[in-house]
């Protein structure tokens, strides 16, 4: 997944809560502790990058939702990737990660994440007119 579009200065991710930032070292440590055993040097270290790729997502589907309350085109990041699945990948990544149980509640969180993001879209279009 890219994301390397431009990004609209008005849109702060900053300011949005999401659901990966009550993750603790300490937890992925005690949960993946592959990720932090730094004296080895096996292949498994794709694991590194396992969070990162679930804040991308995150941060997709937010900056998706500011755009679409901005009066912005939809920003296509990954175009051969659908909402669904970005959906379910967050699904099982925030079970992975012990941030949810299930279907219902990451989605209940992915809503309160678009619901500040798309705050922000409103706010930036009010301020350009």
């Amino acid at each position: 997944m890219k994301l390397h579009s431009p990004v609209p200065p008005q849109f702060e991710l900053e300011k949005i809560d999401f659901p990966t930032d009550r993750i603790t070292v300490g937890e992925l440590r005690r949960r993946q502790p592959r990720i932090f055993n730094f004296l080895t040097h096996h292949s498994e270290h794709i694991d590194n990058v396992l969070l990162a790729g679930t804040m991308a997502v995150e941060q997709e589907l937010a900056f998706k939702a500011f755009a679409r309350a901005a009066g912005l085109p939809n920003p296509d990041l990954d175009p051969f990737t659908s909402a669904s699945e970005l959906m379910r990948m967050l699904d099982r990544d925030y079970r992975r990660h012990g941030i949810s149980m299930g279907n219902q509640q990451t989605k209940q969180m992915v809503r309160t994440f678009e619901k500040a993001a798309a705050a922000q879209g409103r706010a930036s279009r009010g301020a350009s007119r």
